[in-house]
């Protein structure tokens, strides 16, 4: 206490303040400047709060922003301190604080704490950081001992007038804090480490180790007194607290403190297929476009095959091993294929046996070369039924096959002249076949009425 007792006051708000911020695990304030103390000293002299004109600090650094506090009639830093930070409310001492301006109460607590720099707002300067000033004066008024201070954030290099550091002020006290952590950024990295993990938080000067769990740090640097870049080691998967250790001791265990190391999602990949459904007559060739998207890295060659398609067809691909983008799929339908509709699933196989597959569609038609035509529309209960599938047979064979539309019509057309079987089926109705001559050139209509 003697150390502390021994400071200039400028020096124990300073310190005061500090240790207020500190205790919270809020970046020190770094130092005051003789440019800072003369503002405040003026505040002081005059019994309000600080004003700062100046743009920028000695040595260059621009101002980014700034607050400032006065108190009057109290007997030193401590018991300013006290006012600011713990009778600010109503009935207090602060006169702005009233029922109709709440927003005024407790904001000498929060320029205390407040922030008024950060990396954010210097868009590439130097750095950012947070100076002080401090005054005070014996008889300014009838208040009494008049205590101020003012805070200013700036971008660029520390100001050329700093009379008194945060370090100096602990090496004085003959104590430092210890470390106190306010985040960690990113919280979350792989097992197999190499994560640039950001620890903000308050006291990390002097630090000697950073530890992830027990697992000393990869590596790590003190960018300041309130901000280490540490890479994470190796680590089984699971949470652990990261610490510091400085001079004064290690980091207590926090919330703020936490990383989790997380097991990575292996190598893998997905198909995709377009169009999903397509029509062919028989002898004819159809073309579908596979896309492998490869996750997590996977570089393993994936190959394709074709299930469910019509007897006889053929299928080749353009790319037969690939490990990214699109390959062209070509479909040769048998000239033998029975006319229908093929639920086909296209499968792809990496080189390690992982298989994912894709669903398609393909409609077998004939050839048809007549000149008969059929037009109809399929129903139940005086609506029409979309969706339905037509068949056309002759002497029992499938000839072509098409399906209704929202409106349940349909058409088929290029049969050639002769007696034919409509069958129609849908899904919930039981399936109806009708009978149906067609002449050369000519349209038949037919309705067929189907029931649940």
């Amino acid at each position: 206490m003697s150390a502390f007792e021994a400071m200039t006051v400028p020096q124990q708000l300073f310190v005061v303040t500090n240790v207020e911020r500190t205790d919270r695990a809020l970046s020190p304030i770094a130092g005051l400047t003789t440019q800072l103390d003369n503002v405040a000293q003026t505040g002081a002299g005059s019994s309000t709060d600080p004003t700062l004109s100046a743009s920028a600090l000695t040595g260059g650094a621009r101002v980014t922003s700034w607050g400032s506090l006065w108190a009057g009639g109290t007997s030193n830093a401590l018991g300013s301190d006290y006012y600011w930070m713990y009778d600010d409310g109503y009935s207090s001492p602060n006169a702005s604080c009233t029922t109709s301006t709440p927003q005024s109460c407790w904001g000498h607590r929060d320029q205390i704490l407040g922030t008024f720099s950060s990396s954010g707002s210097c868009f590439g300067s130097n750095g950012s950081e947070q100076y002080m000033g401090a005054g005070y004066t014996t008889n300014p008024s009838s208040y009494g001992p008049s205590f101020t201070e003012i805070f200013v954030g700036a971008c660029g290099p520390a100001p050329t007038d700093v009379v008194f550091t945060w370090a100096q002020a602990q090496q004085l006290l003959g104590t430092r804090l210890t470390p106190s952590f306010a985040a960690v950024s990113p919280s979350t990295g792989p097992v197999a480490g190499g994560t640039s993990v950001t620890i903000s938080g308050a006291n990390f000067t002097g630090t000697t180790a950073v530890s992830f769990g027990s697992a000393p740090a990869a590596s790590f640097t003190v960018n300041s007194a309130s901000s280490i870049r540490a890479t994470s080691p190796s680590h089984a998967a699971g949470t652990v607290d990261i610490t510091v250790t400085g001079p004064s001791g290690t980091s207590a265990l926090m919330g703020a403190d936490k990383f989790t190391f997380a097991t990575a999602s292996p190598p893998d990949f997905t198909l995709g297929v377009a169009p999903p459904s397509q029509s062919a007559t028989v002898g004819s060739a159809v073309v579908y476009v596979v896309t492998l998207y490869a996750l997590n890295g996977d570089t393993s060659p994936v190959t394709l095959s074709m299930n469910g398609a019509p007897a006889g067809t053929t299928f080749s691909s353009s790319t037969p091993a690939w490990t990214s983008g699109e390959a062209t799929s070509t479909m040769k339908v048998a000239a033998s294929a029975a006319v229908g509709t093929y639920a086909m699933t296209i499968k792809g196989t990496d080189a390690s046996g992982r298989t994912h597959s894709t669903s398609a569609a393909l409609t077998v038609t004939s050839a048809l070369k007549g000149t008969a035509n059929i037009t109809g529309s399929v129903y139940s209960a005086g609506a029409y039924v979309s969706g339905a599938t037509v068949t056309v047979l002759q002497n029992g064979a499938a000839v072509t096959a098409t399906s209704t539309n929202s409106v349940g019509a349909f058409t088929i057309t290029g049969l050639t002249q002769g007696s034919y079987a409509l069958t129609v089926s849908a899904p919930g109705y039981v399936s109806n076949t009708v009978s149906v001559t067609v002449f050369n050139g000519n349209w038949t209509k037919v309705g067929i009425a189907l029931i649940h």
